[in-house]
């Protein structure tokens, strides 16, 4: 049985031999602070974070294993399923970028 409960990775061994595949990250970066950060930051506010992910990046990884044959074949079977527009309040709006500002200076 799987490990990851998803189904794609069939042991933690698994892992590491995933990541020897790509020469790195592609600026992905993971910060496992899912309980706060220890030693040597000792941040307990601070939470985990993964930042420099993409669609784009999604998009290319269908290319790289074969999902979409060519760049063609990915642009024919894109299309736009909704669009979102602002309707918060500013007053709102303003107090959660406050939080967000407030999480990003915790790491």
């Amino acid at each position: 049985m799987p490990c990851d409960g998803i189904g794609l990775i069939e042991t933690s061994t698994a892992v590491e031999a995933l990541a020897r595949q790509v020469p790195d990250s592609g600026g992905v970066v993971f910060i496992p602070a899912l309980t706060g950060l220890g030693a040597p930051h000792w941040r307990s506010e601070a939470r985990g974070l993964i930042t420099g992910l993409t669609l784009g990046a999604a998009m290319l990884a269908g290319l790289a294993t074969g999902f979409w044959h060519d760049v063609q074949e990915l642009a024919a079977n894109w299309r736009e399923e909704r669009r979102f527009s602002p309707q918060a309040d500013n007053t709102w709006r303003e107090t959660l970028l406050e939080q967000w500002r407030t999480a990003i200076g915790k790491i």
